[in-house]
């Protein structure tokens, strides 16, 4: 891949073509005077062989629009739906700019497996010298983790409460926080981390002394808040889901106890093979549920199964 494929990849859209020429630059995303520094800086810093390998070919809206602000050192909050390429969006400006930087980054997520996820993007794409990655997350080896603490990683990426008990027990030190993410804020509010959170963000630097980068699927009062209190002057930016679901998908909710769940979902799966096979899915909120009712399906004795037959005509009026 050339310097055309591997800049407009990193979604800055300013591009060197084959023949050393500028083409005109979008002026709403990144002067033209400062294109060529940027470009020779991203080539150093990232292993854009692996970013090509993880079939990465164009940048997704929130890569355009978060990674020359994320570059210039603005703070930002950034509504976009999960699975639009928000690591990237924000894991680029990081490694940029902490090249440049003496303090650290740190990255706070909800989930073990989203820790897990951002770390690994973050490491394939990485290849400045010096940049260590440590994740904090439960249901791992505090001790181990103290050992990658103790190398002094640049970026920390970490569940808050994992975190906490990192800085409880004075394994590391958040004073030198430079550049702050808090990624799928609103998951972590509705999963009640919001007070560890607070704890973790006034532990780092204050907010004119650091960089922050908000992001989250949805932007609930809730969330506006929190943001508008841990950022300075920030930047919006929301991208629009392109379709939350089909026009001819028809959606229904049952609202059943757990107790009736596997009954239901049990004689619902046979409304949909005899009357729905061709054009309709069904889902549940809970996967573990479905998981459940599968394997009840397997033990249901056939006798059992011809007397809900006769009934599926109810449940689809």
């Amino acid at each position: 891949m050339n310097s055309i494929g591997k800049f407009g990849l990193l979604g800055v859209l300013l591009v060197i073509t084959g023949n050393g020429t500028l083409p005109q630059a979008d002026p709403g995303i990144l002067p033209a005077s400062a294109t060529i520094a940027i470009v020779a800086s991203l080539e150093t810093l990232l292993n854009l062989e692996a970013v090509d390998k993880l079939g990465f070919t164009d940048p997704t809206p929130i890569q355009q629009k978060s990674i020359p602000l994320g570059l210039e050192g603005n703070d930002l909050i950034a509504i976009a739906q999960t699975g639009t390429g928000k690591t990237l969006a924000f894991g680029i400006p990081m490694l940029q700019r902490l090249a440049g930087l003496r303090g650290k980054g740190l990255v706070l997520v909800p989930t073990r497996e989203l820790a897990l996820q951002v770390e690994e993007a973050i490491t394939d794409v990485g290849k400045a010298p010096g940049v260590r990655t440590a994740v904090l997350i439960g249901g791992a080896s505090i001790v181990v983790q103290q050992r990658a603490l103790a190398k002094k990683p640049r970026i920390i990426v970490a569940t808050p409460g994992r975190l906490i008990d990192h800085v409880e027990r004075k394994h590391v030190d958040l004073r030198d926080v430079e550049i702050l993410v808090l990624d799928e804020a609103d998951r972590m509010l509705d999963m009640g981390f919001i007070p560890d959170v607070r704890t973790i963000v006034y532990s780092t630097p204050p907010k004119n002394k650091r960089q922050t980068m908000f992001f989250s699927a949805t932007l609930t009062p809730e969330v506006e808040r929190l943001a508008v209190q841990w950022t300075q002057n920030p930047v919006h930016i929301e991208i629009e889901p392109d379709r939350v679901a089909a026009e001819s998908v028809n959606q229904l909710v049952y609202i059943v106890t757990a107790e009736e769940k596997d009954g239901i979902f049990i004689q619902i799966q046979f409304c949909h093979l005899i009357h729905y096979a061709s054009n309709r899915t069904i889902h549940s909120g809970d996967h573990g549920g479905i998981g459940r009712s599968r394997i009840v399906m397997r033990q249901i004795p056939i006798a059992v199964i011809w007397r809900i037959i006769p009934f599926t005509h109810v449940f689809l009026q």
